[in-house]
């Protein structure tokens, strides 16, 4: 097989694998099949925002404070939500108060219990 022939099996190879794969050439636009969830953390607003993305969509659906004082930028950090998806689990520490950890009750976003003393800094 000549060079040339050589690479064009290979690029048909890659395309057939990328398009049995779902996912669209580079370049090329495609809808999202499923939705999903991602919780980001706003460290310099002190706030969780969950983000839903669908058709195509990226909104906003709930946007949680964090933190003790208004006045401090504690910022979330070190978001992990629990294996069963009922629970995040989080940490602020910038300045006072110190550093704490924290777990949220996912759906009624609601906390669990009073933050836990790290120390200084803990991000």
């Amino acid at each position: 097989m000549s060079m040339k022939r050589c690479a064009v099996a290979r690029k048909r190879v890659v395309v057939g694998m990328v398009l049995a794969a779902g996912l669209a050439p580079v370049g090329a636009q495609q809808v999202p099949r499923a939705s999903y969830t991602v919780l980001v953390g706003a460290e310099s607003a002190d706030l969780i925002q969950r983000v839903r993305f669908a058709a195509g969509r990226a909104d906003v659906t709930a946007t949680i404070p964090v933190g003790e004082s208004a006045a401090e930028l504690e910022g979330p950090h070190g978001l992990q939500v629990s294996p069963d998806g009922r629970v995040l689990h989080f940490s602020t520490g910038h300045g006072n108060p110190t550093g704490k950890y924290w777990r949220l009750h996912l759906g009624p976003d609601t906390l669990l219990a009073r933050g836990v003393f790290l120390g200084s800094f803990p991000a």
